[in-house]
């Protein structure tokens, strides 16, 4: 009886163990910072997975997202983009589009009315037949319009860039 409960005891921590290291991490360094993990869930079909950070009256997310669409990685992209333009009309898109073409980076500050300024960054990229898109969202609470400068020259989209895109797609499939 005691070889029985200590093997389910051992089998439990193993799995246990096993399950946390799969699961995506609490925290990511992303462009100079360390993001907490915010939240993990679906929306809609798509899988994603949170990480955020607000100090100094700075707030940060980065979301990772699985997208389920089936639509081509062109479609998608396309779409996105018409999706930016309508919703920041006044915005300048900055768009970087690796050789293969299934790799795209869009950045642009959102249009807004009040004295906050919003870097986007959006990374998308198709990786075996799976689309995954990594949206970064900085807030400043700022006014003067030399910020506005400071916000373009962060070191996000450089960050966000260099991610390799199989792990950008593991921190979401690996999601709890």
């Amino acid at each position: 009886m005691r070889r029985t409960a200590r093997g389910l005891f051992v089998a439990a921590v193993l799995a246990l163990t096993c399950g946390v290291s799969n699961a995506a991490p609490l925290s990511l360094d992303f462009a100079g910072n360390t993001l907490q993990r915010l939240r993990a869930g679906n929306a809609g079909s798509d899988r994603f997975i949170e990480y955020g950070r607000k100090n100094d009256g700075v707030a940060e997310t980065l979301t990772v997202r699985a997208i389920s669409d089936p639509a081509p990685f062109e479609t998608q992209v396309g779409k996105l983009v018409k999706s930016i333009k309508a919703d920041n009309p006044k915005a300048k898109l900055h768009i970087l589009q690796r050789p293969n073409g299934k790799d795209v980076l869009i950045s642009y500050l959102s249009d807004r009315t009040n004295s906050n300024v919003s870097l986007m960054a959006w990374r998308i990229s198709a990786t075996d037949a799976k689309i995954v898109a990594a949206i970064y969202r900085m807030d400043f609470d700022i006014e003067d319009e030399d910020a506005r400068e400071r916000v373009v020259k962060h070191t996000a989209e450089r960050a966000l860039a260099a991610y390799d895109s199989g792990k950008i797609f593991e921190l979401v499939s690996t999601a709890d």
